[in-house]
């Protein structure tokens, strides 16, 4: 699956390449190709980011205090794209009257953010609904994503962390975005839960997480086993 996400795009750059090539005294047709093979290189560097992010240590990690809103929006701003192309309403809090804070890596919560949204968006069908929350507490922080899917099966759950496992077709994902999600709440201190939710059907995945860097109690003995709700509930 990681070898299709690279050698299909390239295969399209390298094509590309040979038609600007060759209409070279064209130059709509150079622009449009020449379009076509910056996105092809970009999903490959989307997918080596993405392999490099699983592999990369905590200590190479910079904790600083961050607003919970500003990880919010940045994370809104990159799959704006899909909202738009799929037709799938984003519902989130006010951010402007959201006054939590917390303590952490700002890019890589912003990327457990991203996975958790895409993966949602993945499921959820066009003209539906995605919810993301955040809530705050006196020691811990929680962001909430909420899909309208068909929920998790129970076959697929213990392996959903599991890294380069992935429920999509080959070439739809490296099936490292949970993987990878799972790594950073982790050395963050937390953990990441989900429960399937019915009705409406749909699932849950909860981030929660030290707003102070300090520990969850026991979140460092759930690193291995981080699939911890699989209950179904008649509330959203």
């Amino acid at each position: 699956g990681v070898a299709h996400e690279v050698n299909s795009p390239l295969d399209g750059a390298i094509e590309a390449s040979r038609i600007i090539e060759r209409c070279a005294s064209d130059p709509e047709k150079v622009v449009r190709f020449a379009n076509a093979q910056r996105e092809a290189l970009e999903r490959i560097a989307n997918t080596v980011k993405t392999l490099l992010t699983y592999s990369r240590r905590p200590k190479t990690q910079a904790h600083k205090e961050v607003a919970a809103a500003s990880l919010l929006q940045e994370a809104i701003t990159i799959v704006k794209h899909r909202l738009l192309r799929e037709n799938i309403t984003l519902k989130t809090p006010d951010l402007k009257k959201m006054d939590i804070t917390l303590y952490g890596d700002d890019m890589s919560l912003v990327q457990v953010l991203v996975n958790l949204i895409n993966n949602a968006l993945d499921v959820t069908p066009q003209g539906g609904e995605v919810a993301v929350d955040v809530s705050a507490r006196t020691d811990w922080i929680e962001f909430s994503v909420l899909d309208e899917g068909p929920g998790i099966p129970p076959d697929v759950a213990p392996r959903l962390f599991t890294p380069f496992f992935t429920t999509k077709a080959v070439g739809k994902g490296t099936g490292l975005g949970l993987a990878t999600a799972r790594n950073t709440v982790s050395e963050h201190g937390g953990v990441i839960e989900f429960v399937n939710l019915t009705p409406p059907k749909g699932a849950r995945f909860t981030v929660s997480r030290p707003r102070h860097g300090r520990r969850i109690p026991g979140a460092e003995a759930r690193r291995t086993n981080p699939v911890l709700s699989f209950a179904r509930t008649a509330t959203r």
